[in-house]
């Protein structure tokens, strides 16, 4: 407005000049100054406007991270101060509060062992999983035909195909020693490692190859896409043989940890039993097949009933004037000592837990990966029925989920776990 107003008074002022070409230039310029003076004003505003806006959104972005850390604050010294009010009530509980806690993780413990002890035999027992085991002896055996073709057929056909069929003399006694090769026992079994099939693959090459040599009647050219064709096959079953290896070497790994295990369980209950005063056969464990069965055994006599009666006896022992002296009770028996290791029993349980995952991890993994296979097979068309192997891979994932369903009702983890959550590793207060 202030503008206008001074454009006005210039334009009002240029009457009283004379109309000369001078005085319309100055005039001119003057006015395209002011105009260049306000476009530059405006601007500025504009810029302010604009920078108090993006510093409106910044303070209002500082104040809600602000309350948001004042928020995380508060909470954090809420937390602390309900754990510093509960380690306070902890401090200051009676004697008998301290005998409630020691007898409940007693009992509660010794529950666990029992349990432990019932789930290790169970993780023991799985490397027998009998069907999906059964599975994959069929899919490694290279005479089975359950996926519309079998290594031995196949390679045999090859033989009389690109060998045998060309050879002017003694066809029959070439196709003979192709069977001697691939019917040999080793290949009967589920093979363990590679080295079986491919000594096979190497033989029947060896033996195609010896024949070029010292025959005429057998194009190289033969020899050479007999070679080629047999190591589809051939990959395909070295593979297989190589996943059941691993799951084998798998299983048989996490059952030295299941030993362990159970050990490091055995060790526990021992201690914990001559700590009450109890005896053991010592010659209990000897006649014992196993550790398992070693605990099993054990367990028939201690457990909760045995726990509560060893308690109440050292509640009598500390009875004065037919009142509990709980100060004394609590001192008496290796009790402190004892509740104090409840933390160790926490820690076996927390072991027995990733050991059992690692075992269905494993199965699921051996799963996986023999499916993959299995797919590839079909994509290479090895199989003159693909539909064969598709109802092998759709057996192998039910028998591999049913196992697994199997597996978790007879452990059934969650109640080993409730078990475990009752146990209470406070010992500043004992």
């Amino acid at each position: 407005m202030s503008g206008n107003w001074l454009i006005l008074l210039l334009l009002s002022g240029s009457i009283a000049f004379p109309f000369g070409l001078y005085g319309q230039q100055v005039q001119a310029d003057s006015i395209r100054w002011l105009f260049h003076q306000l476009n530059a004003s405006q601007n500025l505003i504009r810029s302010l406007q604009h920078q108090r806006r993006a510093d409106s959104i910044r303070i209002a972005e500082l104040q809600k991270a602000l309350q948001e850390q004042v928020s995380n604050f508060n909470a954090a010294v809420s937390s602390v101060d309900i754990r510093v009010r509960e380690f306070d009530q902890r401090m200051r509980i009676t004697d008998r509060d301290r005998y409630v806690i020691i007898q409940r993780n007693l009992i509660s413990s010794v529950e666990v062992f029992d349990m432990l002890n019932q789930r290790l035999n169970i993780l023991e027992a799985l490397n027998q999983l009998e069907e999906y085991q059964s599975i994959l002896t069929d899919l490694n055996n290279p005479a089975n035909e359950n996926l519309g073709f079998s290594y031995n057929r196949k390679v045999l056909a090859l033989v009389e195909q690109y060998i045998a069929a060309n050879a002017r003399r003694d066809r029959g006694r070439i196709i003979e020693a192709a069977k001697i090769v691939l019917e040999n026992p080793l290949m009967q079994t589920i093979a363990g490692p590679a080295a079986p099939i491919l000594s096979v693959s190497n033989s029947l090459l060896s033996f195609a190859s010896s024949l070029l040599v010292t025959r005429t009647d057998i194009p190289q050219e033969n020899v050479a896409r007999f070679r080629d064709e047999m190591m589809q096959f051939t990959q395909y079953y070295a593979r297989l043989n190589e996943l059941n290896r691993n799951f084998a070497l798998g299983i048989a790994n996490y059952q030295v940890q299941t030993a362990n295990l159970q050990n490091k369980l055995r060790d526990f209950v021992v201690q914990n039993i001559q700590a009450s005063g109890r005896q053991i056969d010592p010659n209990l464990e000897k006649r014992s097949k196993s550790i398992g069965e070693f605990l099993t055994t054990l367990f028939l006599t201690y457990n909760a009933s045995a726990v509560r009666e060893y308690l109440l006896q050292l509640e009598r022992q500390a009875t004065e004037n037919g009142v509990i002296n709980y100060g004394k009770l609590i001192r008496s028996g290796n009790l402190i000592e004892m509740n104090k290791r409840i933390s160790e029993v926490i820690f076996l349980y927390k072991e027995f837990e990733y050991l059992y995952s690692q075992y269905i991890s494993l199965l699921e993994k051996n799963n996986r990966e023999i499916i993959l296979v299995l797919q590839e097979a079909m994509a290479r068309r090895l199989s003159d029925d693909n539909n064969k192997v598709r109802q092998q891979i759709e057996r192998l994932s039910r028998v591999k989920d049913s196992t697994i369903e199997s597996i978790n009702k007879a452990i059934n983890l969650q109640r080993l776990k409730n078990e475990v959550e009752k146990l209470d590793t406070f010992f500043p207060s004992l």
